[in-house]
């Protein structure tokens, strides 16, 4: 009786052999492993204060590419044209666009012609892009959930602050960060 309960010899390469995958099948299984710690991990999480900005990736309204310009202050705020939130947060922001310091408004899954429309007015200071984000694609990246989402970048490419939403001393929080920068 006390045989039966023990191993037999052998028995550990029978068991290892259980639990390997079959012939061929090695390599696809480590990467699906590593598929799963990339997905358990954080690298797909929203930026956060302190991290390198992410790439806009998008194109600006004369179709030329749109970064963050180093050196420069800049001010990425993902908005959309339909959103009342978004113009006020629009009209609290220009008064802090000027020397070293940038604005990039991200679109957000609209179409060129709906925004060109809605941007016409000439009147925005020359350091503000308005840029096309029509896939979403940048907002993800960026971590937008809610229009308007502001981040003030500094001139390294960090984010330094992240604003979610609009409402009272929206125009104050975001000029205080950019004094702090300058």
């Amino acid at each position: 009786m006390t045989g039966e309960l023990s191993p037999a010899k052998g028995d550990g390469e029978r068991v290892r052999r259980l639990f390997e995958p079959p012939h061929g099948y090695a390599a696809p299984m480590r990467a699906l492993l590593g598929f799963l710690v990339l997905v358990g991990s954080n690298a797909w999480a929203d930026p956060r204060i302190g991290d390198r900005a992410p790439a806009l990736g998008g194109l600006d309204l004369h179709g030329d590419a749109v970064a963050c310009v180093p050196g420069h202050i800049t001010l990425v705020d993902f908005s959309a044209t339909w959103c009342g939130p978004c113009h006020a947060a629009l009209a609290a922001l220009l008064p802090l666009v000027g020397a070293n310091v940038d604005l990039v408004v991200m679109d957000v899954g609209e179409d060129q012609a709906t925004v060109q429309r809605a941007y016409a007015d000439p009147t925005l200071p020359l350091s503000t892009r308005v840029a096309l984000d029509v896939d979403g694609a940048a907002a993800k990246r960026w971590g937008q959930h809610r229009l308007p989402t502001t981040f003030v970048v500094d001139g390294s490419g960090v984010i330094r602050f992240i604003n979610r939403g609009y409402g009272p001393g929206y125009g104050a929080r975001i000029a205080q960060r950019v004094a702090a920068l300058r």
